[in-house]
């Protein structure tokens, strides 16, 4: 099964870094979190935009900071991660604020 979750980006891994490539200088994963009462919390490393949408976030990395992404996933592994993350689509109308831990009950069970 697809689950999805709303997370917000907390920064940027390189593509290709060190390496040759399409990617190479451009963004290669999202680092994204979710929070509660008590902080914030990396669930996943995402990646999976296509070529366009990877280039668009590439020229505007620090505009995209605390922006909200929704997430593919297929289920929680025992560190609190997301297993298979993938990005989705962008959410224009969430803010960080707003994408707490109890999207899903095993994010809270693993932390």
């Amino acid at each position: 099964p697809i689950r999805t979750i709303d997370a917000f980006i907390i920064g940027f891994i390189d593509g290709r870094e060190g390496k040759t490539g399409k990617n190479l200088g451009l963004i290669g994963s999202l680092k994204v979190a979710v929070r509660d009462d008590k902080g914030i919390y990396h669930v996943a490393n995402v990646s999976g935009m296509d070529d366009a949408t990877r280039v668009e976030m590439s020229r505007n990395r620090e505009a995209l900071l605390g922006q909200v992404v929704e997430v593919e996933y297929q289920y929680v592994g025992a560190k609190g991660k997301l297993r298979h993350p993938r990005f989705k689509r962008m959410r224009d109308d969430k803010r960080w604020q707003d994408c707490l831990m109890d999207q899903d009950p095993e994010l809270l069970e693993n932390q």
